[in-house]
Protein backbone atom coordinates (compact mmCIF):
# COMPACT_ATOMS: atom_id res chain seq x y z
CA UNK A 1 0.00 0.00 0.00
CA UNK A 2 1.15 3.30 -1.33
CA UNK A 3 1.96 5.73 2.01
CA UNK A 4 0.87 9.72 1.30
CA UNK A 5 2.82 12.30 2.48
CA UNK A 6 2.51 16.16 3.24
CA UNK A 7 5.87 18.09 3.53
CA UNK A 8 5.69 21.27 5.20
CA UNK A 9 8.77 23.28 5.29
CA UNK A 10 10.07 26.85 5.06
CA UNK A 11 12.98 26.61 2.71
CA UNK A 12 11.84 25.48 -0.37
CA UNK A 13 15.31 24.34 -1.58
CA UNK A 14 15.23 21.57 1.56
CA UNK A 15 11.47 20.93 1.49
CA UNK A 16 11.58 20.29 -2.69
CA UNK A 17 14.69 18.10 -2.20
CA UNK A 18 12.45 15.76 0.66
CA UNK A 19 9.95 15.62 -1.21
CA UNK A 20 11.93 14.76 -4.73
CA UNK A 21 13.54 11.83 -2.47
CA UNK A 22 10.49 10.79 -0.97
CA UNK A 23 8.54 10.48 -3.94
CA UNK A 24 10.71 8.28 -5.65
CA UNK A 25 10.12 5.65 -3.22
CA UNK A 26 7.86 3.31 -4.60
CA UNK A 27 5.63 2.91 -1.13
CA UNK A 28 5.53 6.76 -1.11
CA UNK A 29 3.77 9.48 -2.81
CA UNK A 30 4.11 12.90 -2.17
CA UNK A 31 0.70 14.53 -2.78
CA UNK A 32 2.05 18.02 -1.23
CA UNK A 33 3.75 20.47 -0.22
CA UNK A 34 3.88 23.91 1.80
CA UNK A 35 5.87 26.45 3.59
CA UNK A 36 3.81 26.60 6.84
CA UNK A 37 0.50 25.05 8.51
CA UNK A 38 -1.11 28.62 7.88
CA UNK A 39 -1.66 28.48 3.64
CA UNK A 40 -4.83 28.31 2.79
CA UNK A 41 -4.53 25.74 0.50
CA UNK A 42 -3.35 23.19 3.30
CA UNK A 43 -6.13 22.87 5.81
CA UNK A 44 -9.58 21.14 4.53
CA UNK A 45 -7.24 20.35 1.33
CA UNK A 46 -4.56 17.66 0.69
CA UNK A 47 -3.10 17.53 4.31
CA UNK A 48 -6.84 15.70 4.86
CA UNK A 49 -5.70 12.83 2.08
CA UNK A 50 -1.98 12.45 3.66
CA UNK A 51 -1.16 9.41 5.69
CA UNK A 52 2.12 10.54 7.34
CA UNK A 53 2.94 14.71 7.84
CA UNK A 54 6.89 15.05 7.60
CA UNK A 55 7.07 18.56 9.48
CA UNK A 56 10.30 20.54 9.11
CA UNK A 57 11.14 22.95 11.98
CA UNK A 58 13.77 25.99 12.23
CA UNK A 59 15.70 27.82 15.18
CA UNK A 60 13.10 29.82 16.22
CA UNK A 61 10.47 27.52 16.46
CA UNK A 62 8.78 27.92 20.02
CA UNK A 63 5.58 27.00 21.49
CA UNK A 64 3.47 27.70 18.30
CA UNK A 65 5.31 24.12 17.71
CA UNK A 66 3.02 22.46 19.59
CA UNK A 67 -0.03 24.14 18.34
CA UNK A 68 1.07 23.24 15.11
CA UNK A 69 1.02 19.60 15.72
CA UNK A 70 -2.61 19.66 17.38
CA UNK A 71 -3.70 21.18 14.07
CA UNK A 72 -2.49 18.55 11.89
CA UNK A 73 -4.08 16.28 14.21
CA UNK A 74 -6.95 18.19 14.64
CA UNK A 75 -7.81 18.87 10.80
CA UNK A 76 -7.01 15.23 9.65
CA UNK A 77 -9.51 12.52 9.45
CA UNK A 78 -8.36 10.23 9.28
CA UNK A 79 -5.42 11.04 12.40
CA UNK A 80 -1.79 11.56 10.37
CA UNK A 81 1.49 11.05 11.61
CA UNK A 82 3.71 13.65 11.97
CA UNK A 83 7.34 12.95 11.75
CA UNK A 84 8.82 16.61 12.88
CA UNK A 85 12.42 17.26 11.64
CA UNK A 86 14.08 19.89 13.62
CA UNK A 87 17.35 21.57 13.58
CA UNK A 88 17.33 21.21 17.65
CA UNK A 89 19.22 18.12 19.24
CA UNK A 90 17.86 18.86 22.61
CA UNK A 91 16.07 15.76 24.25
CA UNK A 92 14.23 18.36 26.24
CA UNK A 93 12.90 19.61 22.92
CA UNK A 94 11.87 16.46 21.11
CA UNK A 95 10.24 15.70 24.74
CA UNK A 96 8.02 18.39 24.58
CA UNK A 97 7.21 17.69 20.54
CA UNK A 98 6.35 13.83 20.99
CA UNK A 99 4.07 15.12 24.19
CA UNK A 100 2.44 17.46 21.11
CA UNK A 101 1.53 14.48 19.16
CA UNK A 102 4.57 13.84 16.60
CA UNK A 103 5.49 10.34 15.96
CA UNK A 104 8.72 10.50 15.64
CA UNK A 105 11.66 13.23 15.60
CA UNK A 106 14.61 13.39 13.84
CA UNK A 107 17.23 16.28 14.02
CA UNK A 108 17.80 18.07 10.22
CA UNK A 109 21.38 16.70 10.33
CA UNK A 110 19.61 12.96 9.58
CA UNK A 111 20.87 11.57 6.68
CA UNK A 112 18.24 10.87 3.66
CA UNK A 113 18.02 7.51 4.01
CA UNK A 114 17.31 7.69 7.68
CA UNK A 115 14.18 10.12 6.95
CA UNK A 116 12.60 7.54 3.93
CA UNK A 117 13.15 4.71 6.79
CA UNK A 118 11.54 6.39 9.33
CA UNK A 119 9.07 8.27 7.28
CA UNK A 120 8.04 4.22 5.79
CA UNK A 121 7.59 3.16 9.25
CA UNK A 122 5.57 6.12 10.22
CA UNK A 123 1.92 4.37 11.84
CA UNK A 124 3.78 1.15 12.11
CA UNK A 125 4.40 1.67 15.69
CA UNK A 126 2.22 2.07 18.41
CA UNK A 127 2.70 6.30 19.16
CA UNK A 128 4.21 6.56 22.85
Amino acid sequence: MVKSVFVVEVHACFRESLACVLDREPDLEVIGQADSLSEEHVLGGPLDAADAVLLGLGMSAGDEVEEMIRTVHDESCPPVAVLVLTTSSDPGWHARLLEAGAERVLTKNASLIEVVAVVLALGLEPVA
